[in-house]
């Protein structure tokens, strides 16, 4: 394949993948926002992947002498297999941060008891102070 074949592939490349990313709720402008805008729901080979694509995506769109040498054509084929097979995937989910939210849920209904429970306690107690028994 020609420089100017692959600098028109690359380029073509590059909006395929931005849609995809945009398809995944990415937002910004150009892949490297947009992959970091979703940089929880990639693995790190693909945003390894990502990068170098980027990188050449980059060059090919500004640089006037832009060329590919053979090392780097080998490594940018198989980055390009990597990001298609993962499109190809069903969507994966976000990760998840530390803390869940059903046991933040959880913990939230636990006081609302403790605090229910308390106040039944309190009534049942100031009835007793009120209306004391014979």
């Amino acid at each position: 394949m020609g420089q100017e074949a692959l600098r028109g592939t690359l380029i073509k490349q590059g909006a395929i993948i931005e849609k995809a990313l945009k398809g995944m709720g990415a937002q910004g402008q150009g892949l490297k926002q947009l992959a970091l805008s979703v940089d929880g729901q990639l693995t790190p080979e693909v945003r390894a992947a990502l990068r170098h694509i980027t990188h050449l995506r980059n060059a090919a769109a500004h640089d006037a002498d832009f060329s590919v040498d053979a090392q780097n054509l080998t490594k940018l084929e198989q980055n390009q297999a990597i990001v298609n097979r993962f499109f190809a995937q069903p969507p994966r989910k976000a990760r998840s941060s530390r803390r869940n939210p059903q046991t933040q849920k959880r913990r939230m209904s636990r006081i609302k008891l403790g605090v229910r429970l308390f106040f039944i306690a309190l009534v049942i107690l100031a009835g007793y102070f009120l209306f004391p028994g014979k």
